[in-house]
């Protein structure tokens, strides 16, 4: 817990849901890290200690809190669906109540059953009138939230806050002293003063691979920003990524050792060569890092070039430095089922490639990215395994062999399965793999992701991933087969599990897994112009600030009902978000304790990051503005496997059409192009299914542009 210096504190600890069979005492302790700066000494007074009876809190379950409604609490942004969730209302219909408290809306409360209970379902998606609202129904009333276009701008600003106070090596007034400044890197002699950045969670850890990821998507939203005329928050966004970034431009020896920061949950006090300096040693062996390193360097040379020329210069001389140290380790990693890292430094590769394209021009960084994607290829299911209940493809393995499914728990590298083919085929419209990647994009996201959230309707939030029992229980960890009997049995000895199946009760927490898997949905909805796979994305940032079984806002500062996290160093900060919400034991259901301790409710740069890299695609305009042609497209497919595809463009001149395929073979009479003419109204493709077990996908390409398309999908029926 938290308190205030130099005033009384009133604190509640609610303890129902603590083991309470054999409580002989209870204790106060505070814990020693270490000493800032012209810190001399704490004292603390306790009075009033009280054992109350009081009713308990909700804290376990897929129902709704009793007596209360499951809504957003940020809001809702216009042109997506709007829903609110409720268990036990007394009610057959439900008021939108303006700010005046009239009634603008109306609708019934629809009653709902789906795997995970009855629930109350009311849905005002229609109503699309920005503004400031609360939904009555019956008796009970929620507090106010709003409909608007750029919702997610506050939790922006608050989360950028949360940043600011998580900076190491500044002066925070209230919080700390200019901290670290004698924490050292070491090599060949050498040593660099190692502060800087930012602190990793509520402790005081420097891990500069989740700062290169939270600088990262903070220069991406920048760019975003900027392109839709937002200029005071991307101000905001861009003071804090160039912050971050002079940590990477400082911590590197270069000469291929570099400070990958480290474990450290003290404050020194600023003083060198003394008792509590700290050092950590320089490494080279680390291509993910150096390639991370590389991506954000590239990212950073691209948007500080006009603003800080010289800082982007240097900027870009270390991207080329960090590229040509990290990838020619890529090879060293070896695949196995257990080794993650195979597929995330695979895939950094090829996002530090492609920047650094970006960067340079130079086409040798596309050649090397391109030659990574078939290893990548190689680990992922693109057809249903036989005995599944449910057919769900697109999924990686973590190695070609397909024995162990990729999944995280607490902090997930997910997006570099995925991003990366994005940004190949961005980069690459002409590669004779193109609709390789782009089809592994719409496997991973149609027939994965957004298939997978049908199993926890009607919340639709993202599951933690499908496991194989025939690997776990011959694995080392055979105990996770436990875990998995409580998940839901999809055939074939594979289970689904919301949350993670993790043996070790302090990795548990969903915010930064489910985040992570956000952002590859809200950069596919982006790159597919598909508007149904953005409102999941909504869901998921939804589910965040409320729209869970709690109704509790679990980002701090922003909703209400946000409970105090495990920040013993910094203290409470507006904007910041937990490890999240995890299960309790074996058991696959949300469980959010009233106690706040690590690892859960401790409060983690990473799942921000993830935050801050999905609003970079919730900013984007809408992929259908502009006058260049664009292709809608109908299909049907018979019971025999034949495929017809029908395409309608939205103006009336010539224009030149060619079909992409995978897992589809056209008639030998429509292998070419075709060329539409002035008053053409349609145009109709047969095609055949290749594989039935496999999702076919066609995409219709405009004049050769391939950022001009219309897309197809679905299975043999």
């Amino acid at each position: 817990m938290n308190v205030k210096v130099g005033q009384w504190n009133y604190v509640v600890w609610e303890v129902s849901d603590r083991p309470m069979t054999d409580i002989q005492s209870v204790g106060v302790y505070f814990g020693l890290s270490g000493r800032e700066p012209n810190a001399d000494k704490f004292l603390f007074y306790m009075d009033d200690f009280e054992l109350q009876v009081a009713e308990p809190e909700y804290c376990e379950g897929w129902a709704v809190w009793p007596g209360r409604i499951s809504f957003s609490h940020t809001g809702y942004q216009t042109g997506f669906s709007k829903q609110a969730i409720a268990s036990d209302l007394e009610a057959d219909s439900i008021e939108l109540l303006g700010t005046d408290d009239k009634v603008v809306h109306q609708g019934d409360v629809q009653k709902v059953t789906s795997r995970l209970g009855k629930f109350q379902l009311m849905d005002f998606s229609h109503f699309d009138t920005p503004g400031e609202y609360r939904i009555r129904a019956g008796d009970v009333t929620t507090r106010p939230f709003k409909i608007a276009q750029r919702l997610w701008d506050d939790t922006i600003k608050k989360v950028i806050n949360f940043y600011y106070n998580e900076r190491c090596g500044f002066a925070l007034e209230g919080i700390h002293e200019k901290c670290h400044s004698d924490v050292f890197c070491e090599h060949d002699g050498k040593r660099i003063r190692a502060g800087g950045s930012w602190h990793d969670a509520g402790d005081l850890t420097l891990p500069s691979i989740r700062c290169a990821e939270s600088a990262y998507a903070m220069f991406d939203l920048y760019e975003q920003l900027q392109s839709r005329g937002n200029e005071e928050l991307a101000k905001l966004v861009l003071e804090e990524a160039r912050f971050g970034i002079d940590w990477f431009l400082k911590n590197t020896f270069r000469d291929g050792y570099r400070c990958f920061g480290g474990v450290l949950r003290f404050y020194s006090d600023g003083i060198d060569d003394n008792y509590d300096d700290v050092y950590f040693e320089a490494e080279k062996d680390a291509p993910f890092d150096f390639l991370y390193y590389a991506a954000l360097e590239a990212k950073a040379h691209q948007v500080l070039k006009e603003i800080d020329p010289e800082k982007a210069a240097l900027c870009l001389e270390l991207a080329k430095e960090d590229f040509g140290y990290g990838f020619p380790q890529i090879d060293s990693v070896k695949p196995s089922p257990t080794n993650q890292r195979y597929l995330t430094v695979h895939g950094m590769g090829i996002m530090a490639a492609v920047d650094l394209y970006e960067a340079t021009g130079q086409e040798s960084y596309l050649e090397k990215a391109a030659a990574l994607a078939p290893r990548i290829l190689q680990c992922q299911q693109t057809r249903v395994i036989d005995g599944l209940t449910t057919p769900l493809v697109g999924y990686f393995y973590n190695s070609p062999r397909r024995e162990n499914i990729r999944n995280f728990n607490h902090y997930s590298q997910d997006p570099y399965t995925l991003l990366p083919f994005i940004r190949l085929c961005e980069s690459l419209p002409d590669h004779a793999d193109w609709i390789k990647w782009y089809n592994s994009v719409v496997l991973r996201t149609e027939y994965y992701l957004k298939s997978m959230c049908q199993f926890t309707a009607p919340y639709q939030y993202i599951p933690n991933g499908i496991f194989s029992e025939t690997y776990w229980s011959q694995s080392r960890y055979p105990e996770i087969v436990d875990f998995l009997h409580e998940g839901v049995d999809i055939g074939a000895d594979h289970f689904l599990r919301v949350f993670s199946a993790q043996i070790n009760w302090q990795f548990r927490g969903n915010t930064g897994t489910a985040l992570a898997q956000t952002k590859c949905m809200s950069a596919a909805s982006v790159f597919r112009n598909n508007a149904a796979l953005m409102d999941l994305v909504q869901k998921q940032l939804q589910w965040t600030v409320g729209q869970n079984p709690f109704s509790q806002s679990i980002m701090y500062g922003e909703g209400y009902d946000y409970t105090p996290y495990y920040t013993p160093q910094i203290g409470d900060a507006v904007g910041a978000l937990p490890v999240g919400i995890k299960a309790k034991f074996t058991r696959d259901v949300p469980y959010w304790s009233p106690t706040s301790t690590w690892n859960y409710k401790e409060v983690w740069i990473h799942p921000t990051a993830c935050w801050l890299w999905v609003m970079a695609d919730i900013v984007q305009p809408d992929l259908q503005t502009g006058e260049e042609p664009q292709v809608a497209l109908d299909w049907h497919v018979d019971e025999s496997g034949q495929v017809t595809i029908a395409a309608k463009a939205a103006d009336k001149g010539e224009h030149r059409y060619e079909l992409m395929l995978s897992n589809l073979q056209l008639e030998p009479s429509q292998s070419e192009p075709i060329l539409r003419g002035e008053h053409q109204d349609e145009l109709i493709w047969h095609a055949k299914v290749i594989d039935s077990a496999s999702p076919w996908t066609a995409v219709v390409v405009v004049d050769g542009d391939k950022s001009h398309r219309g897309e197809a999908t679905d299975w043999a029926k």
